[in-house]
């Protein structure tokens, strides 16, 4: 039996029989036909569906053998229904499910197959409305109910954005907005969103927060009988509304029917009172009390003759305390019996001060209390001055009796303090020793001048005759820099070196050489030529300085021969300056033994016989073939201490075969001119970096002068009005400078001249201060300035400076200040 079965067959028995010669046999055969296994799925495995709302059509494939039963488990859910004839799944979902598995079998005589399907039931998207979506309330009065109507899927969120205004709530639950409002708003749109899990919707609602308002926040409103009020309006109004006052408003007041708005000028004086507001709409009535009273303004300069307590002094009114504005107070007109509601009636008052004669301390204004003023022409002291109390000028002569000039009569005296009050030829004491400063005509109370007025024991003369210095300023007084009571000015300055002679030796130590100096004091030293090297001129720390106190001193450390130097001693303030001489000369020592190495040119010292320290005479040195200036050099001597001798055994030495020695010379000799003269440029161009009087220069041209300390550069002088500022007329120009070079600038007369002159960059601010600074090119232009405002004399004053640049450099200005007018 062979081939394919090409259709289903239940089990069959068959007959098969065997024959031959021999006979026949007969056998049973029984044969079952089955069908082919099913192969199913669905496409897609996986479904999503929506809640009340997606329609199922979902056929299975089968590429195996056909099915006779379809089974599903677990059953399906509400709304859905399975074909167990064909697999098909139909149907609406009628409830929420999460994902879940279903596995879908298919049967036939074969056997049976399975697939596995997943089915996702998901809820509807919110659909929801408020109706109605736009509402007014009235603050603090109507309650709100704003229910949603959903019509969509179950709503498992709420939110609301913005969050609703004060007192009104809303409700997460169910999406409900409600409450009564207790702020004022203007029409607000509100974003409510309900969500699910499926989706969400958000819906625009709008509220708008009415109310009747006025700012009374300031408490009663107090306005001023006859003068026009800044119109009072509602802050808050309801739309639409007409509105009405009770009671009526004093005369000269007007009351908005249309608006709400109070204007006008009030004719009417008024206690406080009461008057409400209603504002009437189609939709709210409201009202509002309001307190207003109208107050009595008696001389119109917008201050209430009286102002109750309970006004609030941010709304701006003052009590008048001048009710009819004659200039006297209320309380000082009540107690000087004149009527403080009658501009015309004022009170006496001699000096202008305010203050009536029946109360003023002081009645003449001069500023000393009636008490003091004795009337009795003859001073005591302060308590007692002798002077009239209805007089500020007792004496006549111009200047009151006390300190304060009175407003009246007009100019009728300078302020004071007069301090010889009942004397008209006098009227100043500057130090107070009863003596005045000057005599103006013929004492009447025999008086005598005073000649040294500030008691500084200098006289006015030679205070006159010594700078000038302030003989009024006993802090002022002339320079006496050797204390001896003679001025600088008229004395002579004196500068010497002991002998004039000195001898020094190489290596001294505590070397000390002291000017000896009479007359007055040295600003400025300087030494030419400059001094051997080791040695210092100045100050016990400043080497090689121009200031100092003139002292030479250090340590020798070379020797020189006799040179004569010159020392300039400069003062600055008389512009005296001096040249005196002295010779030095250092003898060199050169094992530094403290003897000189031959004999001295005064004989002050012994001379040294071994001048290397080596042991051996010097002139034994010499005979016996050694150096007396080299320590290891030492003279060849034989046993007996005689000079060695040369024997002609003796190979001599031999002589230099080298022929490049000559060569190797020139070679040498520019290798040490190059180390020798780049360093001198480079130096050179190092100190070359400030002023240098002959590379300065000036437009206009400088009048004259070479810019040393004894020629200066002289500048043109200047003549300013009062209290005012200036500068040079001429640019000068500083060049040849290092760039960036930040020059020092000062002015010797600075304790006369008061810091008034200085110097600033051309072009640059003119206060003196600005900062000197050369450019890449190293150039500076530069102009000195002048600060007339700085104490200025009232009677004009000539002002001479002597300015320095890099204190090398010499500058003479004058600036001549002009009176002020009517001086």
């Amino acid at each position: 039996i062979s081939g394919t079965p090409t259709a289903i067959q239940n089990q069959t028995q068959y007959v098969v029989w065997a024959n031959n010669s021999g006979g026949s046999l007969m056998a049973y055969l029984n044969i079952t036909i089955l069908d082919i296994i099913p192969e199913i799925s669905y496409t897609p495995e996986n479904m999503t569906l929506t809640n009340d709302t997606s329609v199922v059509d979902w056929l299975p494939a089968n590429i195996g053998g056909p099915a006779l039963t379809w089974s599903i488990s677990p059953a399906l859910s509400e709304g859905l229904e399975f074909n167990e004839t064909t697999g098909h799944i139909t149907g609406t979902p009628t409830e929420v499910m999460d994902v879940r598995t279903y596995v879908v079998t298919a049967t036939n005589s074969g056997g049976f197959a399975s697939t596995q399907i997943n089915i996702t039931v998901l809820d509807q998207v919110p659909l929801v409305a408020y109706v109605p979506d736009d509402v007014i309330l009235l603050n603090n009065s109507t309650v709100l109910t704003m229910e949603a109507i959903s019509t969509g899927g179950i709503v498992t969120s709420w939110s609301i954005l913005p969050d609703p205004s004060p007192g009104l709530l809303f409700d997460t639950t169910n999406g409900t907005l409600s409450g009564v409002a207790t702020q004022v708003q203007n029409r607000t749109m509100y974003a409510i969103t309900a969500s699910n899990d499926v989706g969400s919707i958000t819906v625009f609602v709008n509220i708008t927060i009415e109310d009747l308002f006025y700012n009374m926040s300031l408490g009663p409103l107090y306005l001023l009988n006859n003068s026009e009020i800044v119109s009072l309006e509602p802050e808050l109004i309801i739309s639409g509304s007409t509105f009405e006052i009770e009671p009526d408003l004093p005369e000269g007041l007007f009351f908005g029917a249309d608006n709400g708005t109070i204007w006008g000028t009030p004719t009417e004086l008024m206690d406080l009172t009461n008057f409400t507001i209603y504002a009437n709409s189609s939709l709210f009535n409201d009202e509002f009390v309001i307190q207003i009273g109208v107050l009595e303004d008696t001389d119109f300069d917008g201050l209430p003759n009286e102002l109750p307590e309970d006004a609030d002094p941010r709304r701006g009114l003052i009590e008048d305390l001048d009710d009819d504005g004659d200039g006297f107070t209320d309380l000082i007109e009540d107690d000087c019996y004149s009527d403080s509601l009658d501009s015309s009636d004022i009170p006496a008052d001699l000096d202008g001060d305010f203050i009536c004669n029946a109360i003023d301390d002081d009645i003449d204004g001069d500023g000393l209390n009636n008490t003091v003023e004795t009337n009795t022409s003859a001073y005591v002291d302060a308590n007692n001055t002798g002077t009239d109390p209805w007089d500020a000028d007792t004496d006549g002569d111009g200047v009151c009796d006390g300190p304060i000039a009175p407003a009246l009569p007009v100019d009728y005296c300078e302020a004071g303090p007069d301090a010889f009050p009942n004397d008209a030829a006098a009227y100043l004491d500057t130090d107070g020793d009863g003596m005045p400063d000057e005599l103006l005509g013929e004492s009447t109370t025999g008086l005598v001048e005073d000649l040294d007025d500030d008691n500084d024991n200098w006289t006015d003369l030679k205070e006159a005759e010594c700078g000038p210095t302030d003989s009024k300023n006993e802090l002022d007084t002339p320079v006496d820099s050797d204390g001896d009571g003679i001025c600088d000015f008229n004395e002579d300055l004196s500068v010497t070196y002991g002998t004039g002679d000195f001898e020094l030796l190489q290596g001294q130590r505590n070397v000390t050489l002291q000017p000896i100096i009479t007359g007055m004091t040295v600003d400025i030293w300087e030494i030419s030529p400059a001094l051997p090297y080791g040695l210092f001129f100045g100050g016990d720390t400043m080497a090689r300085t121009a200031n100092g106190n003139g002292t030479i001193y250090g340590v020798p450390l070379v020797p020189s021969n006799l040179t004569e130097y010159t020392v300039t001693a400069t003062n600055l303030l008389t512009g005296t300056q001096i040249l005196t001489t002295f010779n030095l000369s250092i003898a060199e020592d050169y094992d530094l033994d403290g003897l000189p190495n031959n004999n001295t040119r005064l004989g002050l010292l012994e001379a040294d016989f071994d001048d290397d320290g080596d042991g051996f005479n010097d002139s034994f040195e010499l005979e016996c073939g050694g150096d007396p200036y080299n320590r290891s050099s030492v003279p060849k001597i034989e046993s007996d201490g005689t000079c060695y001798e040369f024997r002609s055994y003796e190979q001599p030495p031999e002589k230099d075969l080298n022929p490049f020695k000559p060569i190797c010379f020139p070679i040498i000799f520019l290798i040490l001119a190059f180390i020798l003269v780049v360093p001198m440029i480079l130096t050179r161009r190092k100190e070359r970096v400030g002023v240098q009087a002959e590379h300065v220069s000036a437009t206009p041209t400088i009048q004259s002068g070479s810019g040393t300390v004894l020629d200066p550069f002289i500048l043109r002088a200047v003549t300013i009005p009062y209290n005012t500022k200036t500068k040079t007329e001429e640019r000068i120009r500083c060049a040849e400078m290092s760039p960036g070079y930040e020059v020092k600038a000062r002015e010797m007369n600075v304790e006369i001249n008061k810091k008034r002159f200085g110097a600033a960059p051309f072009g640059g601010i003119q206060d003196g201060r600005g900062l000197l600074k050369s450019n890449s090119d190293g150039i500076l232009m530069l102009q000195f300035t002048f600060d007339g405002t700085i104490e200025p004399s009232e009677f004009g004053m000539v002002y001479k400076s002597k300015l320095i640049l890099d204190e090398k450099t010499y500058f003479v200005w004058h600036v001549e200040t002009k009176a002020k007018k009517g001086k």
